[in-house]
């Protein structure tokens, strides 16, 4: 869906991105405080088990441990991607490049070296007449469905002698789209022999069928390995400290007793809390009504599920490994505006029937909320989202290399280096023990400490809390933000200096009125103001704070919660 923004003429652009500054700062607690409204999908608990059973049983294969190259792995979300350019990206340790194919209308992906003399395909173009990526070293070009050469400048006509078709092919990746999502198969066409892997076995997000949701999406390319993501992520007791001043508080913390409602296995594991602890005003409300449920669909999907009879709270989370220490994290939060739609024939609670429309049955409020909600562009939801993301980047980067025993190996190291004493921690044990029965010790193995030597450099500040890289250039909604921002900031300049120069000639010939004194002073003013706070955007989507939130003095301000 188009943002409302993108439709304002550019020359007015930067008077919106000043107007809606504010909106940028509380665009994810505006979100959050808007409690989701009863889900048209969320049968009983027994249902859902059904519902993840589909995509659970679909990892097991009949080897005793997950073949990491075997999965569908998501990339990026679609709709922040740019469709114009290649896209590259590295998983599991190969490069591979991405590209729209609009007279295919698919998107491609191949490995990222040109078999010609091994040039990065990403540095090359889309020819818009075929829709094939071209090298930008010697032009060759490739097709994207199966990766083969269409044409070599150098020869007669172009065209690829039958003879050198093999060798000039480049290995293809399936590739296809869902829930918005744009994801790649870790194996090659030509390792598949040509079949192409059953989409069934994507790994999807059970409420998104409701297409009458909202759904914030994020991306981020972080400094740490898939193994430290996963850990984090499965972790809740860590919420009120690390995202103190963000999404958490640290008042809400208390025990967090875990259970395993299921048994550890290939597929994963499912747990929930032994019993409901009112660690937010939520869960104080709903008291004992409220129920938690944490799935670790492996290897990829996590999510946390916090339900109550009028809400349900989803936190989504995917986790790619691109190689040893990075990993790129995918999170999603769907939610919903509440609706005066009654209760009336639900299942558990929560409404099963859908409106006949988006709108319809919705009170003037909910409408409203909605379309502003709407209107704010990808990239000022992504400012906050990254707040989040940065506490968390500042430490777990160093916490992995420390996690490494003197002997320069983190296979099991976990078990003798973490002091984990209580029942909060028992999703963290259950998703290492996974990684040392199932996982081959992780998507590379285990890693050593030769391996991660030449990374140190990531636990520096600058680089941990680097959103350029890790983010904006690979959100095309960030990036034409950026864009935006630095073209406007010279030109408000520019127009400061000429009405300052003109405003002290005609002032010192005084040919003007005070009147008009206090409008040059006020024209000043506002360019000032505008040309300060394009520079706090410009600085917000290319690097997070230090010190990060929860250690900034407090500023009485009533910080959002979780």
């Amino acid at each position: 869906m188009k943002s409302i923004y993108s439709k304002v003429p550019k020359a007015s652009r930067l008077y919106c991105l000043v107007a809606v500054l504010f909106l940028s700062h509380h665009a994810h607690s505006f979100a959050l405080s808007s409690q989701p409204t009863k889900w048209p999908f969320n049968p009983p608990h027994d249902a859902q088990v059904k519902v993840y059973a589909v995509s659970e049983s679909s990892m097991v294969n009949t080897y005793k441990s997950i073949d990491w190259q075997a999965q569908w792995w998501p990339i990026a979300f679609e709709s922040v991607t740019d469709k114009t350019r290649p896209y590259p990206f590295e998983l599991l340790s190969i490069p591979i490049v991405i590209w729209w194919d609009n007279n295919g209308k698919r998107w491609n992906a191949v490995k990222d070296a040109c078999p010609h003399r091994l040039a990065p395909l990403s540095e090359g173009r889309i020819d818009p007449s075929t829709g094939c990526i071209e090298c930008p070293y010697h032009g060759w070009t490739f097709e994207g469905k199966l990766g083969k050469c269409t044409r070599i400048p150098q020869l007669e006509d172009g065209e690829v002698p039958p003879e050198a078709r093999t060798a000039a092919t480049v290995a293809a990746y399936p590739t296809t789209v869902a829930q918005g999502i744009i994801w790649v198969w870790g194996q090659s066409l030509q390792s598949l022999c040509g079949r192409t892997p059953s989409v069934d076995l994507i790994p999807l997000c059970p409420p998104l069928v409701d297409e009458d949701l909202i759904c914030l999406d994020v991306s981020r390319d972080v400094p740490y390995s898939y193994e430290q993501a996963k850990e984090n992520l499965l972790d809740p007791s860590h919420v009120p400290f690390t995202h103190h001043a963000t999404i958490g508080r640290r008042s809400y913390a208390s025990p967090v007793p875990l259970k395993l409602t299921s048994e550890v296995t290939l597929a994963g594991f499912r747990g929930t809390w032994e019993r409901n602890i009112p660690a937010s005003p939520m869960t104080k409300k709903h008291l004992g009504r409220v129920e938690r449920e944490t799935l670790f669909n492996a290897p990829s999907y996590m999510h946390h599920l916090i339900s109550t009879p009028e809400v349900s709270t989803w936190t989504v989370t995917y986790a790619t490994p691109s190689r040893p220490g990075q990993c790129r994290i995918l999170a999603r939060f769907p939610f919903k505006f509440p609706d005066p739609v009654t209760d009336t024939g639900s299942l558990g609670g929560f409404n099963t029937t859908p409106p006949a429309s988006p709108l319809r049955g919705r009170s003037w409020a909910s409408r409203l909320r909605r379309a502003i909600f709407l209107s704010i562009p990808d990239w000022m939801q992504h400012l906050q989202q990254n707040r989040v993301l940065d506490d968390d980047n500042i430490f777990l980067a160093v916490q992995e290399r420390r996690l490494l025993d003197p002997a320069g190996s983190s296979s099991a190291s976990w078990v003798k280096r973490y002091y984990m004493p209580t029942k909060a921690d028992l999703f963290v044990a259950q998703f290492r023990r996974w990684i040392d029965t199932y996982g081959k010790g992780g998507p590379f193995g285990a890693l050593t400490a030769d391996a991660l030597e030449e990374l140190d450099y990531k636990t520096l500040p600058d680089v941990l809390l680097d959103r350029y890289h890790q983010h904006t250039r690979h959100c095309a909604s960030c990036s034409r933000a950026l864009a935006c921002v630095r073209r406007w900031k010279p030109r408000i300049l520019g127009a400061g200096l000429l009405i300052g120069t003109l405003g002290k000639r005609l002032l010192d010939v005084k040919l003007t009125s005070n009147r008009s004194e206090v409008v040059v002073v006020a024209l000043i003013g506002l360019l000032a103001f505008s040309w300060q706070q394009l520079s706090r955007i410009e600085g917000d989507l290319t690097r997070g704070p230090y010190p990060p939130p929860r250690n900034a003095v407090e500023s009485g301000r009533k910080h959002g919660n979780l």
